[in-house]
């Protein structure tokens, strides 16, 4: 006859140890950790995408509204050493451009409307005084490598309508 060994009751292991659950705890701080500093760089990159996006906006208007006014001006004046630039209509109306580092402002009967250029913006003009119909060509330096050349002819904006202001 042979022998049976005694029966043995296994019970079922409940709850993790102590090393297990520092395991978890250190795999989970790494991958938050990595999650944490994704969002972060995501964070910035859209902050600076953001600022770009402005900036580029903020030019776009600048430059569409400086050749408005060069296109109802009647005379330019160009001072490099202010960097300013007054331009007069027919009705001897003024509206002045003052460059500074950053930014600017746009004077005219209307009022002040200040505007933002990017860091080391530059605006150079070739000709110092000219009068309509002449050509006017500024330039705005954004960086080495990105320039924006603005060209507008002086009093051409009351051109396009006929005599008696219809077209």
């Amino acid at each position: 006859m042979s022998r049976s060994a005694p029966a043995t009751t296994c019970r079922p292991r409940r709850g993790i140890s102590l090393v297990e659950m520092l395991v978890v705890i250190a795999i989970g701080s790494v991958v938050m950790g990595a999650v944490v500093s994704g969002a972060a760089t995501l964070l910035s990159v859209n902050g600076r995408v953001k600022n770009r996006a402005d900036a580029a906006e903020q030019v776009d208007l600048l430059v569409r509204r400086l050749r408005a006014d060069l296109h109802a001006a009647d005379q330019a004046q160009f001072d490099d050493e202010a960097t300013e630039l007054v331009l007069t209509s027919p009705q001897e109306e003024e509206v002045r451009y003052r460059f500074e580092p950053g930014g600017g402002v746009r004077e005219s009967s209307e009022g002040a409307l200040p505007f933002r250029l990017p860091a080391g913006a530059t605006v150079a003009c070739d000709a110092g005084q000219t009068s309509a119909p002449a050509v006017y060509q500024l330039s705005i330096t954004l960086d080495a490598t990105h320039s924006l050349p603005i060209a507008a002819r002086l009093g051409s904006a009351r051109r396009l309508l006929a005599p008696g202001g219809s077209p």
